[in-house]
């Protein structure tokens, strides 16, 4: 498994070490510690989405329970680095921005692109290629007719 760029581990740590929690909240800890999570989005149940820039995969954590469990697997419909993710205004989809900064172990296998993941299966709903060569996918913004936008 690839280490962390050290630019980004120190990125990573010094968020966490600035980040204070409002009294009887606690922390969710991922036990993969290669995961390098990037972009997070939740559902209307509460549900988090979490993409992984080293792993090219998509968790899940429920809300109740805290557990964390797969949503998408690595390499799944083509994701490489997970950068940004959005969980769709009617809830249907889960978006990822894949794109291939170098630091996954998937880099170089697919084309920088938007993906979509049915919400309740996790199954590849589509997957939209970056026109004219654009290479890198980041965030992901929702229009009030449900158009979905990526930068």
């Amino acid at each position: 498994m690839p280490k962390l760029h050290p630019l980004i581990a120190a990125a990573i740590a010094g968020i966490l070490s600035a980040t204070t929690l409002p009294a009887g909240e606690t922390p969710l800890f991922l036990p993969d510690p290669g995961f390098a999570p990037e972009g997070i989005s939740a559902s209307a149940d509460g549900s988090l989405y979490l993409g992984s820039i080293t792993q090219g995969r998509l968790i899940r954590v429920d809300p109740a329970t805290q557990m964390i469990t797969p949503f998408a697997p690595a390499g799944a419909n083509g994701m490489v680095s997970i950068i940004g993710t959005h969980v769709s205004a009617d809830d249907a989809y889960v978006y990822a921005c894949s794109s291939d900064p170098g630091a996954s172990a998937l880099t170089g296998t697919a084309a920088t692109a938007l993906l979509r993941f049915d919400r309740e299966t996790g199954e590849a709903a589509g997957r939209f290629e970056l026109p004219e060569g654009g290479v890198f996918c980041n965030d992901i913004a929702e229009l009030p007719d449900g158009t979905i936008l990526a930068t």
